[in-house]
């Protein structure tokens, strides 16, 4: 194993952070639509709240509708679709359209189900969390190793920290114990 800078470790948490909402979203969808299609009232409420999102969508009907493919909703699937999915992606995982967009127009203009759209995220995500996946679990089998990385990332992080600190003080005047000129002043001033 070898050593990551705080701001690759940063960069790699905010990733599975990202991922890994986008698929336990989509995973929830999944189990949560049929329900909320054959459920009367509200059922869609309880999805939004659990997900965090705002209810922008006023009753189920228009939920159904914008949120799997509301281009202009960060929350919705087609967002998180836009996101994540790179051409080839697109080539291995739906080669009947040439690229997203083409899915999108097919989808507004009828005739693509929510499923194949499903499907397309679901695979996308799982190839991105895959690796993520493997390399996790390399780094469970060797807990000293990673304790180690941690160690000297949290060295790393204290030395960074402590020359913005020092850098924070001078700016503000109150590095009390490195300023010369301060400690003259304040002998002059209260040394009588």
């Amino acid at each position: 194993m070898g050593i990551i800078s705080v701001e690759q470790a940063d960069r790699l948490y905010w990733l599975g952070r990202y991922t890994e909402r986008v698929y336990t979203t989509l995973r929830m969808f999944c189990q949560s639509f049929d329900v909320m299609i054959d459920e009367l009232g509200d059922s869609y409420r309880e999805f939004c709240k659990k997900l965090d999102i705002p209810d922008s969508y006023g009753d189920k009907a228009a939920f159904l509708k914008q949120y799997p493919f509301d281009c202009e909703n960060p929350d919705s699937i087609i967002s998180n679709l836009d996101a994540l999915c790179t051409p080839e992606q697109m080539q291995s995982y739906a080669p009947q359209y040439e690229s997203l967009d083409a899915m999108k127009a097919h989808y507004v203009k009828g005739g693509l189900g929510d499923g194949t759209v499903k499907k397309l995220l679901t695979s996308v995500l799982e190839e991105i969390l895959t690796p993520i996946r493997e390399r996790r679990a390399m780094y469970e089998k060797d807990i000293p190793g990673v304790y180690e990385i941690l160690r000297k990332g949290s060295e790393e992080a204290r030395a960074t920290a402590a020359k913005t600190l020092d850098r924070v003080r001078e700016a503000m005047k109150i590095n009390y114990f490195n300023d010369p000129a301060l400690i003259k002043e304040q002998a002059a001033r209260y040394g009588k």
